[in-house]
């Protein structure tokens, strides 16, 4: 991944970039506790001011090239985001460990939502509805 961005004005939107081809993805709702994939580490979601949570795992990605040997990042990023929007409250990376980027989506409450992707450059976006 090289980036994410969002925007919660409007149609609330998360778009996940990548350097050349988008990864699968799997995108739906979760209760906590979360957390740390790799440490264990909890992961509190108390002051997100959110009652409802998506995670979205993008497999195979991470922030970094494996494929060279100094393996570079190739998103240096936050990676622990206060939107505090009026319906995006959080984001957090829950995992970045062997090719699988997880992410954890903070909402003010359950909405649909759809998922699709982009070319030039590959991107993975998730529309929130404020319906």
């Amino acid at each position: 991944m090289t980036d994410v961005r969002y925007d919660d004005d409007g149609c609330p939107r998360i778009v996940f970039e990548f350097p050349e081809h988008e990864p699968d993805y799997v995108v739906e709702y979760a209760s906590p506790p979360f957390s740390e994939c790799g440490s264990g580490e909890p992961i509190s979601t108390d002051a997100w001011g959110a009652t409802a949570f998506l995670t979205v795992r993008l497999e195979p990605s991470g922030t970094a090239d494996l494929t060279k040997e100094d393996a570079p990042m190739t998103y240096e990023g936050r990676r622990d985001i206060d939107v505090g929007g009026d319906v995006l409250k959080h984001l957090q990376v829950i995992c970045d460990f062997e090719a699988v980027l997880q992410w954890v989506v903070g909402l003010d409450e359950r909405h649909d939502f759809s998922v699709f992707t982009l070319d030039d450059p590959s991107r993975v976006v998730i529309d929130i509805s404020e319906t």
